[in-house]
């Protein structure tokens, strides 16, 4: 019997001011494997200066996956990664930058991923990415940050680090090392091709008990993570006091505190620890299938409705991701 799994180091993508792309191989994928790496330089001993949040997902803003134009993936590395950790038993190590009492060389790691199959279902490859007709282009694109630590300092590594008077620079500039998983089923087509998408919600400046919003669009999804913070540098924090899901007449998650919410979410997802902000509800799923899905375009104005305390400071944030199911004619089985 032939090995039918396969995976394929693709292009390593490089740090850079401006957009950066590689091309996805046309085959039956399961994901795609990423390592980003690097070696922040501190120029001296430097008090002042701290570790942002969040620091290492917040070199990459945006992800993108598109294929012929269409968006497979549109989300920041804080989401994406978020999305890692509850579909995987147990995360492999990071290694974090830390600021040093002297000039060093502060060397950071970070191993993820990005999974087309449904995690969580009783069959996962109810979702994959199939081998599709590429017309112009099958592409992963890679949006770096160019925030500043500070004079002196290399574009970038204001990701990483805030405050303090010393320059921090590269000594190995950050990279994003990407394997691609191809794994062919024989005679299943994927019911549906995953999409990962993420919206905003208006901002509040003070404690709403009623921040409500529609859906950005119609597609049927099966799971959605929330993710609140504050100000103009997105801090994550646990403002959200409850949450409703609801449309005309029905409320299917009926102002449930956010905090039970979370115990559940951790309840089910092992790989994750104490992160502030971050919510996965439960799975639309009927016993882990997708006729549960969520199906926006059979619902009178579903909303997302939140019970918000007053942010720390600046406006409070929150962001919604989705895990879509998108349907491809001649592709997929239509979701039927």
């Amino acid at each position: 019997m032939p090995i039918n799994k396969r995976r394929i180091p693709l292009e390593t993508i490089q740090y850079s001011g401006s957009v950066q792309s590689i091309d996805i191989v046309q085959e039956p994928t399961r994901s795609l494997d990423f390592v980003l790496s690097g070696t922040l330089h501190q120029g001296a001993a430097d008090g002042g200066a701290s570790i942002r949040d969040e620091a290492l997902q917040r070199l990459v803003p945006k992800m993108q996956i598109i294929k012929d134009g269409f968006v497979l993936l549109e989300a920041d590395l804080r989401g994406v990664y978020q999305k890692y950790l509850r579909e995987v038993l147990s995360a492999s190590p990071a290694t974090d930058p830390a600021i040093q009492g002297g000039a060093a060389d502060i060397p950071f790691r970070l191993p993820f991923s990005y999974n087309f199959i449904g995690a969580g279902l009783v069959r996962p490859w109810d979702t994959h990415l199939p081998r599709m007709n590429v017309k112009r282009g099958l592409k992963l694109y890679v949006t770096w940050s160019t925030e500043n630590a500070g004079n002196g300092s290399d574009n970038g590594s204001g990701a990483l680090v805030t405050g303090g008077g010393q320059a921090y620079t590269w000594t190995e500039e950050p990279s994003l090392a990407v394997t691609q998983v191809t794994e062919p089923v024989a005679k299943q087509a994927p019911r549906y091709v995953p999409v990962f998408e993420s919206f905003d919600l208006p901002t509040w400046a003070a404690a709403n008990p009623r921040l409500s919003s529609a859906f950005d669009n119609g597609r049927k999804f099966y799971r959605m993570m929330l993710r609140s913070a504050y100000g103009p540098n997105t801090i994550a924090e646990d403002s959200i006091n409850a949450v409703t899901l609801k449309s005309a007449g029905e409320r299917f998650i009926d102002d449930v505190a956010f905090a039970e919410l979370r115990d559940r979410d951790r309840e089910s997802h092992p790989a994750i620890g104490t992160e502030t902000g971050y919510l996965v509800l439960p799975d639309f799923t009927n016993g882990g299938y997708l006729t549960g899905a969520v199906d926006p375009n059979a619902l009178t104005d579903l909303r997302l409705e939140l019970d918000t305390a007053a942010p720390n400071a600046g406006d409070g944030q929150a962001r919604v991701y989705q895990w879509q199911l998108v349907p491809v004619e001649g592709i997929t089985s239509q979701g039927q």
